[in-house]
């Protein structure tokens, strides 16, 4: 069995999850073919290379590549980082939930507070006013840095509401940041080795 080698760029605030995505594509697209597809997935250890130098453009990038996969075996791949290409802002929010949500609407019998905080599964964290439990999902869905959404019902309305995350991309070389708000750098990385086939 052989190896081949890639190369892919791709975008993320994490190197590591940005591999993982570019391994799952694969998978889905090559199957596991016993290890041996040919492609990223087939490459199982990518470290960190941090280059003492600038790249002018791609083609410099590409250059560098060559001489580094010299240097690589098989199953083996690194990672460079581009630079910063722009952040991620993220603030929680909350709004009406607009689909089927499960829950025992039960749970609310017999307390005092009028409102419950769920989670995905109807699992009840927190019981309150309608306002309290829409400050604390906010603050939990920020703390967990986004990770997770929450529900909040009511024996006073029929209605559900969803506490999740708002982001958008700022192309911008600068950090600007405020309460309520995750700010997550977003690099442009390069990834390369080899893969067995």
């Amino acid at each position: 069995m052989g190896a081949t080698s890639f190369m892919h760029r791709f975008t993320h605030h994490d190197w590591r999850m940005g591999v993982r995505e570019l391994q799952r594509q694969a998978e889905e697209e090559y199957g596991h073919r016993q290890g041996y597809s040919g492609a990223i997935n087939s490459c199982h250890h990518i470290s960190l290379h941090r280059p003492n130098r600038v790249f002018r453009d791609m083609k410099d990038v590409s250059d560098y590549v060559r001489g580094r996969l010299e240097l690589l075996g098989k199953r083996e791949g690194e990672v460079m980082d581009l630079g910063v290409i722009g952040f991620s802002i993220a603030r929680p929010v909350v709004y009406e939930f607009r689909g089927y949500f499960p829950y025992d609407p039960r749970l609310l019998r017999g307390r005092k507070e009028p409102a419950a905080l769920l989670t995905v599964k109807g699992f009840p964290l927190r019981y309150g006013t309608l306002g309290q439990l829409k400050t604390y999902g906010m603050e939990l869905v920020l703390n967990e840095k986004f990770e997770y959404d929450y529900y909040i019902v009511s024996r006073n309305t029929d209605r559900v509401y969803v506490v999740t995350g708002e982001g958008r991309m700022v192309k911008s070389t600068t950090r600007k940041s405020g309460n309520g708000v995750l700010v997550l750098p977003y690099h442009e990385w390069v990834v390369y080795g080899w893969a067995a086939e």
